[in-house]
């Protein structure tokens, strides 16, 4: 966990962006998220103690030619950023995975998840409105 320096932006994956996409408006510890692709990354605040997922617009990325390989490296141009949960757990895992999970008894509550190590950040996920099941206007 001490080799994600403090006060930087990160790339989540390895090589190419991990891409947040969503058609449905949502809430991500409570902060809203709009339709759309967003590029994400994780912020680790300057003191260390709080951790956020951060949105990146991909068109501003694109404009300024940013390699997702340099996010630590300089200031990203993050758009928003949504709180996250950091917990020690038991089991290690041996590669970094990124899980959305749904709530089977709620259909409009989902859990952000990526582990690696021992370590885990988290958020809920809620769904603003749920889509008709109409046609298309």
């Amino acid at each position: 966990m001490e080799s994600l320096k403090t006060g930087l932006t990160w790339r989540r994956g390895n090589n190419f962006w991990s891409i947040f996409d969503t058609s449905l408006p949502l809430r991500v510890s409570g902060v809203e998220v709009d339709v759309g692709s967003y590029y994400m990354g994780i912020n680790r605040s300057k003191d260390g103690a709080e951790w956020s997922l951060a949105f990146l617009d991909p068109h501003t990325i694109r404009k300024r030619r940013i390699d997702p390989y340099e996010t630590h490296l300089r200031p990203m141009p993050v758009a928003f950023t949504a709180p996250l949960t950091f917990r020690d757990v038991d089991s290690v895992a041996e590669t970094l995975s990124i899980r959305l999970s749904a709530d089977e008894s709620e259909p409009k509550l989902a859990s952000f998840e990526l582990r690696w190590g021992r370590f885990e950040l988290a958020a809920p996920i809620e769904l603003m409105e749920l889509p008709s099941l109409g046609r298309d206007e």
